[in-house]
């Protein structure tokens, strides 16, 4: 098998944007609605805890650091 008739045969697209999976809205806000019946959302305001702050500390344990800091954008780094 040549190598463009491999490249042909992949059915799964490629997307060079964006991050996670590319939803139709209405199945994101499924998913987000869920997410809130099951583990609830909080208002989150910098320094004073919320969800942002539930997600910094999971990341902080699972990679045993002391602390950890969400940047959803690498402008922020």
């Amino acid at each position: 098998m040549s190598q463009e008739t491999a490249i042909s045969r992949d059915d799964d697209p490629i997307f060079l944007f964006g991050d996670g999976d590319r939803l139709p809205p209405e199945i994101l806000l499924q998913r987000l609605d869920s997410y809130q019946l099951l583990k609830g959302l909080e208002q989150d305001q910098f320094s004073l805890g919320g969800t942002v702050q539930v997600l910094e500390e999971k990341m902080a344990s699972i990679l045993e650091k002391e602390s950890a800091i969400f940047m959803p954008t690498g402008t922020l780094a």
